[in-house]
C-alpha cells in the first residue's frame, strides 16, 4: 500500500506534507517517474504551456479581448500564458520570418529617395529583421504610455498599461504571423505599402474593440476617442524617438 501525503516528506524542500502538493514550496507530493512522457508534458507546459497557457490566451484575444485583459488584471491568470513571456515568443517567430525571407518594407520608398538615404533605409530594414523581438518589447512602453494618458482618469496605473499593451502586442503579432505567406508575396514590389496600410487598419480596429470591451461600463463613442487620442500620442511619442535616434546615428557618423 503507498503511503499518504500525510505519511510523507517533500522531495523538494523536506516539509512535511499534508495534501497533494507541498504548503512550502508548491511542488507535487507525487514526483513523475522521468521517461518520454514526462518530456512531452514539460515541453508543452514549460515553453509552450499548450494545455492551458498560449493557445487559450491567444483565443481570447480574438473573441473576448477587453473582457480576458480586465479579468487578468482582476486576478484570473491560472489559465493565460504571461504576456510579456508570449510577446517575446511571437515576436521571435516573425522576426525568424522576417529575417529568413528577406522581407524589405522600403522597398518602394527606396527608389524615390536619394542613394544615401536608400542605403540608410536597407541599414534599418536589416537591423529590424534582427532586432524583433527586441523592438516589440521597447514599443510597449511608448503605446502604455498613450493609454495611459488617454484614460488616466479610469484607476488603472502605468504597470496595468504595460500589461494591456503587452497583450495588444500579442493580437498584433498573430496577425502578421498568420497573415505572412500575403506578405511575404507581395516583398520587393511597389504592393507592400498596401499591406502595411492593411495592417495599420488592422491593428486600429482591434485596439478600439479592445479597449470598448476592457470598459465596457462606459459611453463607446467616450472609448473611441481616447483610444484614438491614445494611438495619436503613441505615434507622436514614435516619431519623437525615431527623430533622436537619427540624430544620435548621424552624430554617430560624424564621429566616426
Amino acid at each position: 500500500m503507498q503511503p499518504s501525503a500525510q505519511d510523507k516528506n517533500c522531495n523538494n524542500c523536506g516539509t512535511a506534507l499534508i495534501d497533494s502538493y507541498c504548503h512550502h514550496c508548491g511542488q507535487k507530493a507525487e514526483v513523475q517517474k522521468l521517461n518520454f512522457h514526462y518530456l512531452w508534458h514539460d515541453f508543452q507546459h514549460g515553453i509552450l504551456h499548450v494545455d492551458k497557457g498560449i493557445l487559450y490566451t491567444l483565443k481570447q484575444l480574438f473573441t473576448r479581448p477587453g473582457h480576458s485583459i480586465r479579468e487578468f488584471l482582476q486576478g484570473k491568470r491560472v489559465k493565460h500564458f504571461k504576456p510579456f513571456s508570449m510577446v517575446i515568443i511571437l515576436a521571435g517567430t516573425f522576426g525568424f520570418l522576417y529575417h529568413y525571407w528577406h522581407v524589405d518594407v522600403f522597398k518602394a520608398m527606396e527608389k524615390t529617395v536619394m542613394e544615401a538615404d536608400a542605403n540608410r533605409m536597407v541599414a534599418l530594414n536589416n537591423w529590424i529583421s534582427k532586432h524583433y523581438a527586441l523592438i516589440s518589447i521597447l514599443s510597449i512602453p511608448i503605446y502604455a504610455l498613450g493609454t495611459f494618458i488617454a484614460f488616466r482618469k479610469q484607476g488603472y496605473n502605468f504597470t496595468e498599461h504595460l500589461v494591456i499593451n503587452a497583450f495588444l502586442t500579442g493580437q498584433r503579432l498573430v496577425v502578421r504571423i498568420l497573415t505572412f505567406p500575403l506578405f511575404l508575396s507581395l516583398n520587393n514590389s511597389e504592393h507592400i505599402e498596401m499591406i502595411k496600410n492593411v495592417y495599420a487598419c488592422t491593428d486600429l480596429f482591434l485596439f478600439i474593440w479592445t479597449f470598448c470591451q476592457f470598459f465596457n461600463t462606459r459611453s463607446y463613442w467616450k472609448t473611441i476617442i481616447q483610444s484614438l487620442l491614445a494611438y495619436i500620442i503613441f505615434f507622436s511619442l514614435l516619431i519623437l524617438s525615431i527623430f533622436l535616434m537619427d540624430v544620435i546615428y548621424e552624430n554617430w557618423l560624424h564621429a566616426h
